[in-house]
């Protein structure tokens, strides 16, 4: 049987879920001339979401054709539904992968704070 551990770094500190990291890449054998007639209509309604307070955050990738969306959400089923009305989603032009995060936490130490306080 194994005994708890006394050293905090090897405890894991649960983190408060404050957004989900949406990343949007083109499929790759996807062609220009078939996304590009969607992107008008994508990006109104990527602005949309932006305008409604979902997006917080949008970068482009540099390395690849997509884009990085920061949600203000905790769920990821909640983003997917808000990214499946997108038209590069409905098209299956495009693959997304999502990451839920939050704050980061080695910056307990800086304010000796052992667990994270409780949300009301």
């Amino acid at each position: 049987m194994s005994q708890p551990t006394s050293n905090p770094a090897q405890q894991i500190i649960q983190v408060p879920c404050t957004g989900v990291l949406v990343q949007l890449t083109i499929k790759p054998s996807i062609k220009p001339q078939t996304f590009m007639p969607h992107m008008p209509a994508e990006v109104r309604d990527t602005v949309l979401l932006y305008l409604a307070g979902h997006i917080s955050q949008w970068w482009s990738l540099c390395d690849s054709p997509g884009v990085l969306f920061l949600f203000t959400a905790t769920s990821v089923e909640a983003v997917q539904q808000l990214m499946a009305a997108l038209p590069l989603v409905r098209e299956d032009l495009v693959d997304l992968t999502f990451t839920r995060v939050g704050p980061l936490t080695p910056l307990r130490t800086l304010v000796n704070i052992a667990t994270p306080p409780q949300q009301p």
